[in-house]
């Protein structure tokens, strides 16, 4: 198969989305590791806070294999909705400071899925006739009449 520049740039755009994710997932972990670590919710519960979600991001990582991830170009047998799936799959344990009834707010799900809504927002409309110049919807609506009638134009899956 012949070289195509469009298929450059979804590669390009792909090793972008999965080098944000997996950066911006490991930044949480130097986040909360920082002794200049300061809670939203409590700056009182600072120490504390941080420790909590260092202490389960680096257990959750380790157990699903994603501690020491530090893929790199091509990212060869990765997949972008996978590694996404795998980091928004970690678990959010609640906490809460000894003589309160109130668990603590801060949490693992609202950090990590900020991070892979960001990346997901920087891929989208990533499709092939988009790239090609194509006018989007009328044009993926092509794409279906064309795929019902046998052809392959999905959008290309990152």
């Amino acid at each position: 198969m012949p070289f195509d520049p469009e298929l450059g740039e979804i590669d390009l755009r792909r090793y972008r989305a999965i080098e944000s994710v997996v950066e911006g997932v490991h930044s949480l972990v130097e986040k909360y590791k920082s002794t200049d670590y300061v809670c939203y919710i409590n700056d009182t519960q600072s120490f504390q806070c941080g420790a909590f979600l260092l202490g389960a991001l680096m257990k959750q990582l380790h157990a699903h294999g994603l501690l020491s991830l530090r893929p790199e170009v091509p990212f060869l047998g990765l997949r972008f909705d996978d590694i996404c799936g795998e980091f928004e799959s970690i678990d959010s344990p609640g906490w809460a400071l000894p003589h309160t009834y109130y668990p603590h707010e801060c949490t693992l799900k609202s950090a990590i899925g900020s991070v892979v809504a960001d990346a997901k927002a920087s891929i989208l409309g990533l499709e092939l006739d988009t790239l090609k110049g194509g006018s989007g919807a009328q044009e993926r609506g092509k794409g279906k009449a064309r795929q019902d009638e046998g052809g392959d134009d999905d959008p290309v899956a990152i």
